[in-house]
């Protein structure tokens, strides 16, 4: 792990402060008057990314598939097959401003606010703002504990893409039509995005390494499949009477000789739909139900529940002149969503929670000035609910729920990709980077899709 890596996911967030203390260069320093700081930190990369795609799979006569490269659609092929970029990579650009306020009564305060903007346009003349607003946060620290007020990034399978060797990378693309942004690492190739979110967190004190932190959230509506031909399109679960809770209890450490990080990491939240659309009598029976009214009017009152667990553990253990590294990290849950958490396809159509659980396995060895070879794997996984199955397997016909088929869905299975990655430090503050990637899709009726990633770039720290 090298200091650069360690200054940046500091950066990231102050629970990657767990990975190691940062070097004494971590910051600007601008101004430093009767114990009041002010500092800003940051990075610019780019990368030069080609990638070749097999064709999306032609479902079977009457079904459509989905979650491909390209638009869904139910047979033929508009896959974009090669393309080239020049973009941000998983990461976008950092200007961190931070502001530390002399200690008083044995209380330390400080606060950021971190810009993330990205060099990425998918157009030639392209006016997007590109600019995201991830951090925005204070903590008070004392022999207590810390308490931290604000947006950064989540506990809930915060430390699984911090970790992540594609962090400093491209990773996978996703549907690599020609759209801005970053790309996605590992997000739905191994965790499902933790996100920058707002709450109320506390951290015990340091106690021989181990740490345990806790946070009310603001929470989130819960989503399910977004079927563009379905009469139940995005059901949302929008009443959020209660707080979403995450928490995480870690170790960092030396241990046997060898520098070791373990977490685990859990969320919980509850949701329920709700809203005057959503009144009046269901009316029962396969089939039976047919308008989005009725359909909504079946899940009045109905909760659903999203939880999760995480954990990992990272070992760099010195093996010659250089250091061995391995890291391993894992999820299962409910109504985690396969790429971006609760949001998208957390649910099925007929408002039924879905399981989803995800690992990555990943090797590196670090030679010595600045020069590191990485390889590993990485899968995100979602069932099929019994509604979704009936309809895949009758053709849409009975759902065998009190909602009619939507239509008959292909939906997908599995989500992995193979990386590797090399990465050398030029010095300090310059990062370069060579990566293939080959992302998989798996279909639920057998069919898949690869794609094959090449990227070339660079960081720039300060």
């Amino acid at each position: 792990m090298t200091n650069r890596f360690i200054k940046f996911a500091a950066a990231v967030a102050p629970a990657a402060l767990l990975l190691a203390a940062a070097p004494a260069d971590a910051k600007v320093l601008l101004m430093g008057d009767g114990g009041w700081e002010v500092s800003f930190d940051g990075s610019v990369n780019g990368f030069a990314i080609w990638n070749s795609s097999d064709n999306r799979p032609a479902a079977a006569a009457g079904f459509t598939r989905f979650g491909s490269v390209g638009t869904p659609a139910a047979n033929g092929d508009a896959t974009v097959n090669d393309t080239f970029r020049v973009r941000t990579g998983l990461l976008p650009a950092v200007w961190g401003m931070n502001i530390k306020a002399p200690t008083t009564g044995g209380l330390d305060m400080a606060a950021r606010i971190g810009l993330y903007p990205n060099i990425s346009n998918n157009l030639k003349n392209s006016f997007n703002a590109d600019l995201d607003m991830r951090e925005i946060f204070f903590t008070v620290d004392g022999s207590w504990g810390q308490v931290l007020v604000g947006k950064t990034l989540s506990q809930f399978l915060g430390k699984n893409i911090l970790t992540d060797m594609t962090l400093f990378g491209v990773g996978g693309l996703g549907a690599v039509a020609q759209t801005g942004g970053t790309t996605l690492g590992r997000i739905g190739y191994g965790y499902v995005y933790p996100q920058f979110n707002a709450r109320i967190q506390y951290t015990t004190p340091d106690m021989s390494g181990f740490k345990v932190s806790a946070g009310i959230y603001d929470p989130s509506r819960i989503h399910g499949t977004n079927n563009a031909s379905s009469t139940a399109a995005g059901l949302t679960a929008n009443e959020t009477s209660s707080p979403r809770f995450e928490g995480e209890a870690s170790y960092a450490g030396s241990l046997w000789g060898a520098n070791v990080l373990g977490w685990l990491s859990g969320m919980w939240q509850d949701a329920k739909f709700k809203g005057s659309s959503l009144t009046g009598t269901c009316t029962t029976g396969a089939n039976s139900v047919t308008t989005a009214g009725n359909e909504l009017r079946c899940l009045n009152g109905q909760d659903v529940t999203a939880w999760g667990f995480a954990g990992g553990v990272q070992v760099g253990i010195p093996v010659g002149p250089g250091t061995l590294e391995i890291m391993g990290s894992g999820y299962t849950g409910q109504a985690l969503g396969t790429t971006l958490q609760l949001d998208t396809d957390s649910l099925d159509f007929a408002g039924q929670e879905k399981d989803n659980f995800g690992f990555i396995g990943q090797l590196g060895y670090a030679f010595g000035q600045g020069t590191k070879l990485q390889a590993s794997y990485g899968e995100s996984d979602q069932d099929e609910t019994s509604a979704e199955n009936s309809c895949r397997s009758t053709a849409g016909v009975n759902s065998g729920t009190n909602i009619a088929c939507p239509s008959a869905m292909v939906l997908v299975k599995r989500q992995s990709l193979y990386d590797f990655m090399l990465t050398h430090d030029v010095n300090p503050n310059l990062k370069l980077i060579a990566e293939y990637g080959r992302q998989t899709t798996d279909w639920f009726d057998g069919a898949d899709q690869n794609t094959d990633i090449f990227g070339i770039g660079a960081f720039f720290f300060w």
